[in-house]
């Protein structure tokens, strides 16, 4: 019995041995990193958004103090495929004194007297081509670069431009990400990318 289990023992070290050098080789007849990730289906970038959604947004501030309308694209994986949309939260200047209480993941939940409703429009579904998944990098560089410059430490109202990772399973940290700007600019970028989502 000990000499069957040892046998086992060696075989199963023997497999893992084969299995690691065979990863190796992989590796370096593809040349890269990314071509390795292709021979195992996974042919985008952010390959990393596994259960995870990215999400890059910006606040107007038409109500001045008090804020604005909200835009956000939002980025995520379905069926080894990169798709995202966009959201618009339009709101009413004389509601948002009383708060911001929009919550996508339960927008049927029934307001009380004193919250905010924003009008919502939400466009569809659209997988991310090559294309935009390099302007989607740029726009992130551009507001981590715009953040890492700017003067402005603080005012009563002024865009708000942030990217966030939110995760779905808190204890699954594959990877963090979070950039948050106020008062912020224009993030043309931002606009860019929404403009190829919308077309």
């Amino acid at each position: 019995m000990k000499r069957l289990i040892k046998i086992l023992k060696w075989t199963l070290i023997s497999i893992g041995i084969l299995l690691t050098c065979l990863v190796i080789i992989i590796i370096e007849k593809s040349g890269n990193f990314e071509n390795f990730m292709r021979h195992f289906g996974v042919r985008e970038n952010f390959f990393w958004l596994m259960n995870d959604t990215l999400e890059l947004s910006q606040q107007d501030y038409k109500c001045g103090e008090w804020g604005g309308d909200i835009e956000r694209i939002k980025i995520f994986r379905k069926s080894n495929k990169l798709l995202g949309y966009y959201i618009k939260e339009s709101y009413n200047c004389d509601e948002l004194p009383f708060g911001y209480i929009y919550d996508e993941t339960n927008p049927t939940n029934p307001p009380t007297t004193y919250e905010a409703i924003p009008t919502i429009y939400q466009s569809k579904e659209k997988e991310i081509t090559n294309q935009q998944i390099r302007l989607l990098k740029k726009t992130i560089v551009d507001l981590s670069k715009y953040q890492l410059n700017n003067r402005f430490l603080w005012g009563n109202y002024g865009i708000v431009n942030t990217v966030e990772l939110k995760r779905e399973y808190e204890h699954l940290l594959f990877k963090d990400l979070y950039i948050r700007d106020w008062p912020s600019f224009k993030w043309k970028k931002f606009h860019r990318l929404k403009k190829k989502l919308l077309k």
